[in-house]
């Protein structure tokens, strides 16, 4: 039976790998938590500040704002891709993680020639 490993403070369960050939280092990354799908990462939202400053500026003058200043005001508003909310609060949330991994990493087998950016993995 295998033994677990605790890679930078999380308990990793045993698992059979591959092993590299010789001349490798084999460096691990550990994430934890939900890992929301990148498949879903963005979303269509309504930009509505054109429409709104429009409509306050008719009102602001005094006048009554009609049908035709409505249908005007629609016509400004548009739509505009953005990242789903989930994943980019995960990459916040993650990445000085990674960050303090890649250092640990960085200054143990900077002798090897380990250099990030990694060309290959």
């Amino acid at each position: 039976m295998s033994r677990a490993n605790t890679y930078f403070g999380v308990n990793i369960p045993a698992f059979k790998e591959k092993k590299p050939g010789s001349g490798c280092a084999s460096i691990r990354f550990v994430i934890t938590g939900r890992i929301p799908s990148k498949k879903n990462n963005q979303m269509s939202v309504a930009v509505r500040r054109d429409a709104k400053d429009f409509l306050f500026k008719k009102q602001k003058t005094g006048e009554s704002i009609t049908f035709q200043d409505a249908l005007a005001a629609v016509d400004l508003v548009y739509s505009k891709i953005r990242g789903n909310e989930q994943y980019e609060s995960f990459v916040k949330q993650q990445k000085p993680k990674i960050q303090s991994q890649m250092q640990e990493w960085s200054s143990r087998l900077y002798e090897k020639g380990l250099i990030f950016p990694l060309q290959s993995a």
